[in-house]
């Protein structure tokens, strides 16, 4: 595991994506790879559970495509697969 980043290191939640929001105009917004409809519990705790994964870094930083994204998503599947799957549906 590499160790956490900087202290006082921040996490950002788009307040237009899908931590509050399960559409935005005519699309809908899926979570982890279209696991967990956005605006949704089981949708924030994952969210909160990525950019936590990005603090303690854990997941590869700068997301910038989305190949990275889910290769981060597969990454918290495969070590948070129990706690995940706790996660109300």
């Amino acid at each position: 595991m590499r160790k956490p980043g900087p202290p006082a290191q921040s996490v950002t939640i788009n307040t237009n994506g899908g931590f509050f929001l399960s559409s935005v105009g005519n699309t809908d917004l899926r979570i982890d790879r279209g696991r967990f409809k956005g605006g949704t519990e089981p949708a924030q705790l994952f969210i909160l559970l990525h950019e936590f994964g990005h603090v303690m870094g854990v997941l590869t930083p700068g997301e910038t495509k989305q190949s990275q994204v889910d290769k981060n998503d597969k990454t918290l599947d495969t070590k948070c697969k129990d706690l995940i799957k706790s996660f109300p549906r």
